[in-house]
C-alpha cells in the first residue's frame, strides 16, 4: 500500500485453469451445437448464429475470469469480471481474515451466499472483510497479503482508534 491516490494492486486471483478450461469448452460446444443444428435444420440460421457468438463471448470471459483486490488512500477495492465491485472505506472496515476456500460449488462471479455475505469469487483461496454494512468473500491469490494491508492501514491511523480492524491472518 503507498498511501497516495495510486491504487496498489493487493491480489489478482484467477479461475483454475481446471475450471475454466472445461467452462469453456462446455460453452464453445454449445454454441457449435446451436449453430450447427440451425444449419442443419435449415431455419434460424441468424439465432443459431447469434448463439454461437454468445456462447464464444462467454467462454472468453470465462478464461479471463479474476477478481482484483486492490488499496488506495481511501479503501479496499475488488472488482470481479470488469463489472462486479466492491469498495470499503478504511474507516468501515472491521475485521479481515482469511476465508474458506472456494469452488464450483460456492459459484463462480458475483455470489450471495449464506450469512448475508457477499462473494467475488474465482474459485481457492479467499479473504473476508466484514465492514459496517456487509460482509465480503473475495478470491485472493494470497489472502495474507489483503489482511496485512488492512492491518498496516489500522496501525497507520493509530492504535487509540475505536474502529481499528482486527486481521486473523
Amino acid at each position: 500500500m503507498n498511501g497516495g491516490d495510486t491504487p496498489t494492486v493487493l491480489s489478482i486471483a484467477r479461475a483454475p485453469r481446471g475450471v475454466a478450461l472445461p467452462l469453456a469448452g462446455l460453452l464453445l460446444g454449445a454454441g457449435a451445437f446451436s449453430l450447427g443444428t440451425t444449419l442443419l435444420v435449415g431455419a434460424g440460421v441468424v439465432f443459431g448464429a447469434a448463439t454461437a457468438a454468445l456462447m464464444l463471448v462467454l467462454a472468453g470471459m470465462m478464461l479471463r475470469l479474476r477478481t482484483t483486490i486492490t488499496a488506495d488512500a481511501a479503501g479496499l477495492h475488488a472488482r470481479c469480471l470488469g463489472v462486479f465491485r466492491m469498495t470499503a472505506a478504511w474507516s468501515q472496515i472491521r475485521r479481515a481474515e482469511e476465508g474458506p476456500a472456494t469452488g464450483l460449488v460456492e459459484g463462480l462471479g458475483c455470489r450471495f451466499l449464506p450469512g448475508g455475505t457477499t462473494g467475488l469469487l474465482v474459485g481457492g483461496p479467499t479473504v473476508h472483510v466484514v465492514t459496517d454494512r456487509r460482509r465480503w468473500l473475495l478470491s485472493a491469490a494470497d489472502p495474507s497479503v489483503v489482511c496485512r494491508a488492512v492491518e498496516r492501514r489500522a496501525a497507520a491511523r493509530g492504535a487509540g482508534s475505536a474502529a481499528v480492524p482486527r486481521s486473523r491472518c
